[in-house]
C-alpha cells in the first residue's frame, strides 16, 4: 500500500496511504497540508526514513525450503487432533491506497496572510463563508512491495484447523508526482503548479500489526502433500507517514500569467497573486489507525515427519477504510491556518485500499 501516487483533489490541496507519506499516499487548489519536518526534496532523499528491509533472510529461507521439498520427506499423518504452532515469513504486494480528503477551504484570494494589511483582504460571500467540510479531493497511490512475518497458535481436529495469528508487515515506496488532470476540480489549478516540483505525495514507513482468527479445511493429499483453503478476520493496527505537497509557480515561471497577468509587469497584478507566487502548501503527518479486516488463504503443506510440516501459503487480505484528522504543516508558505488567519488547517483523510497480497513459507509443528 503505499508508495507512489497520482491524485485527484478539490479546491486547495490536492490520490493502494500512495500517489504515506506511511509507502509517499496530492492536489488541490491553494492549500496543501503538512506534518513532521520534511523541508525539501534533497533533504528528504538523504533522510533515509524508509529503511530497506533485509531480503537475504527471506531468500535464504526460501532456498532451504526448496531443497527440503525437492529431496522429499517421510510421509506422515497430518490429521492427528491437537495443538500446533507455526511461523511464516514472506513477501507482500499492496493493493494501492485510495485517499480521500474532506475539509473546509476558501479561495486563495481570501487568505488574509497574503496581504500586507490583513484587514484589506476581501470579505465577500465566498471569503466569509463558514468553514463547512466537504470533499476536497482524492489521491491514488500505486501498489508496492514489502515483507511479512507471522506466528500462529492453533488446534487441529481431523481436516479442520482453527488458529489465532499475529502478523507484522512492512511496505516501502517512493514519492511520485500526482496526475492532477485526473480530478476535474484540479484542472483549473494545473497551470498554477511549478514544473520544477510537480504536486507529489507518499505513504511512507508503513508498518502494521494484525491479529486474525483463521479457520482452515484440508483436502486429501498423497505422498505427504496436503492442500488447504482458509479464511479469517480480525483487526489491523497501521502506522505510517502521509505526505503531499503543492508548490506554486514563481513569478518568473509564469504564475501571474495563470490569471491573465504578466511577469513583465508584476505590479499590475493584485497583491495576493504576487504574494502567492512560489508558495508551498504541504502536509506531512504520522498516521496511527486501526481497521477491521478479513482474508482468504490457500496453501500446500509437505509432511516432514509425524509432527512437523513445511508449506507454502498465499493470502488475500482486505482492510476497511481508516480515517484520520491531520493538520497541515504549511499553507501557502505561512502558518497552517485557514484564510481567516487563525483557524488551524485540519482536514480529515480516509485511507481505503490498504490491503495486500502475500506469499510465504510456513513451518508448523503439532504437539
Amino acid at each position: 500500500m503505499i508508495g507512489n501516487g497520482r491524485g485527484e483533489a478539490g479546491p486547495d490541496l490536492r490520490g493502494e496511504l500512495s500517489g504515506p507519506g506511511p509507502g509517499g499516499l496530492g492536489h488541490g487548489t491553494s492549500e496543501g497540508p503538512g506534518g513532521p519536518d520534511r523541508p525539501g526534496a534533497a533533504e528528504r532523499a538523504c533522510a533515509g526514513r524508509r529503511p530497506a528491509w533485509p531480503r537475504k533472510p527471506v531468500r535464504t529461507t526460501i532456498l532451504v525450503a526448496a531443497l527440503i521439498l525437492a529431496r522429499g520427506a517421510p510421509v506422515a499423518a497430518q490429521e492427528t487432533d491437537g495443538f500446533y504452532v507455526s511461523a511464516a515469513t514472506g513477501l507482500t504486494s499492496a493493493f494501492g491506497a485510495d485517499v480521500t480528503a474532506f475539509g473546509a477551504n476558501h479561495p486563495t484570494r481570501c487568505d488574509r496572510l497574503l496581504y500586507s494589511d490583513p484587514a484589506s483582504a476581501p470579505t465577500d460571500a465566498a471569503c466569509a463563508a463558514p468553514l463547512a467540510s466537504s470533499r476536497q479531493g482524492a489521491y491514488v497511490f500505486d501498489r508496492n512491495s514489502g515483507t511479512a512475518q507471522a506466528l500462529a497458535l492453533g488446534y487441529a481436529t481431523g481436516r479442520l484447523r482453527f488458529e489465532g495469528e499475529l502478523l507484522f508487515r512492512e511496505q516501502k515506496g517512493a514519492a511520485t508526482p500526482f496526475d492532477v488532470g485526473a480530478d476535474a476540480s484540479l484542472v483549473s489549478k494545473d497551470t498554477e503548479w511549478s514544473a520544477l516540483s510537480p504536486p507529489n505525495g507518499d505513504i511512507y514507513s508503513f508498518r502494521s500489526w494484525q491479529v486474525f482468527a483463521n479457520a482452515f479445511h484440508a483436502f486429501g493429499g498423497s505422498s505427504g502433500w496436503t492442500p488447504y483453503l482458509g479464511a479469517g478476520a480480525g483487526l489491523a493496527w497501521m502506522d505510517f507517514g502521509f505526505y503531499v505537497e503543492f508548490l506554486r509557480k514563481s513569478v518568473a515561471e509564469g504564475y501571474l500569467e495563470a490569471f491573465g497577468g504578466s511577469r513583465s509587469d508584476p505590479e499590475a497584478a493584485p497583491e495576493w497573486q504576487r504574494a502567492a507566487a512560489g508558495t508551498l502548501s504541504m502536509m506531512d503527518s504520522a498516521v496511527n489507525e486501526t481497521a477491521f479486516g478479513y482474508q482468504l488463504l490457500a496453501g500446500l503443506d509437505r509432511a516432514l515427519g509425524e509432527r512437523a510440516a513445511l508449506g507454502f501459503k498465499i493470502r488475500w487480505t482486505s482492510l476497511q477504510t481508516a480515517s484520520a484528522d491531520l493538520q497541515a504543516k504549511v499553507i501557502r508558505s505561512h502558518e497552517p491556518v485557514h484564510a481567516d488567519g487563525r483557524t488551524p488547517f485540519v482536514w480529515e483523510f480516509e485511507f481505503a485500499g490498504m490491503g495486500y497480497l502475500g506469499a510465504a513459507l510456513e513451518m508448523s509443528y503439532r504437539f
